[in-house]
């Protein structure tokens, strides 16, 4: 714990200086869960309590859905104690075949038994693999990222798999997560009358969206206040251990939201941030901040709207246009 107590065998400051490299947001590796990544994590638990085959999330690049991936694996071990949970990540094929789909499948669960050699042999040891991985529970949360890659063929195998596990009384919820070409691969589907397809992946689609106002980057940033943890087991929030003099003295980054959005609506002038900020932009900015201001911790400490817009620029912002663009549903 750093808790300064007598006995900590180092100085709170030289404890901190150790373990400043390795912090989250300095090592961009923080998962901020905005509204976009809690509301996801919410559908993808209802569809579970419900034994809903299958959601499916698209986002436009860079927009934090592997971060989400991420955090939904936590967030599922949790609640569901005793699942199964595999994260499977499609990749591009030149040509796609089922036994090297299969392979994959089995590499990803780190398949330590030698692998059939014939298509029949690889089907019964990744049923049985996935079969094995769902207990004791019997249920298998498959998460697909990258799920734009997948093809036809795969979702096909894929659907065999399932059906053999559901007869065998299995609860499978699969939950895609993609790019914007997912949207292209579903209405392909629908188009090709491959509604058995269609249905049971892509029936329910939703967009992983960006931070939009202030609200959502309030959310964002009082998540680092008090429902984040660096050290492991420490207690200690995102924000109270980059800035633990500041913070005992009442600072947090969810009352520097205003200032912090309108700094990114100045860097963005053609737009006035209209398509939203990317989670990678502000894990980005929290990082030149953190690093500019980390010998600056104090009871006083304020960031004021300069220092923000340095670490704007610092962070190589750029107001990005995303590819595509749905209207927004309703809260």
């Amino acid at each position: 714990m750093l808790d300064g107590s007598a006995d900590n065998k180092k100085s709170l400051g030289v404890l901190r200086e150790e373990l400043w490299r390795k912090h989250p947001i300095l090592m961009r590796r923080a998962v901020l869960p905005t509204p976009a990544v809690q509301s996801a994590i919410a559908i993808a638990c209802k569809a579970a309590f419900g034994q809903r085959d299958s959601v499916a999330f698209w986002a436009n690049p860079l927009s934090g859905k592997s971060s989400c991936v991420r955090s939904l694996g936590v967030v599922l071990a949790r609640d569901f104690p005793g699942c199964g949970i595999l994260v499977y990540e499609a990749k591009k094929k030149q040509v796609c075949a089922e036994g090297a789909f299969l392979e994959d499948v089995l590499d990803t669960m780190n398949f330590e038994v030698k692998k059939g050699r014939t298509l029949s042999a690889k089907r019964t040891q990744t049923m049985r693999a996935l079969y094995a991985h769902a207990a004791p529970r019997g249920h298998l949360f498959l998460i697909i990222d990258e799920a734009q890659e997948m093809a036809e063929g795969e979702f096909c195998w894929l659907k065999a798999i399932i059906n053999w596990l559901v007869e065998r009384d299995c609860c499978v919820t699969v939950l895609l997560f993609g790019q914007h070409e997912l949207l292209d691969l579903r209405q392909n589907l629908i188009t090709k009358g491959r509604s058995d397809l269609h249905a049971r992946y892509m029936a329910e689609l939703y967009e992983f969206e960006n931070i939009h106002n202030e609200e959502e980057l309030q959310v964002t940033f009082a998540a680092c206040d008090s429902q984040s943890e660096y050290p492991a087991n420490s207690g200690w929030s995102y924000t109270r251990f980059l800035w633990p003099e500041a913070f005992a003295h009442g600072f947090t980054l969810a009352k520097q939201a205003s200032t912090a959005w309108l700094a990114f609506v100045k860097a963005s002038p053609n737009t006035g941030c209209a398509f939203g900020v990317s989670m990678r932009w502000v894990a980005r900015v929290l990082a030149e901040l953190a690093d500019a201001t980390k010998d600056e911790d104090r009871a006083s400490f304020g960031i004021d709207p300069t220092m923000w817009a340095t670490a704007i620029e610092r962070a190589g912002y750029v107001d990005e246009k995303p590819l595509v663009r749905r209207k927004r549903r309703k809260k």
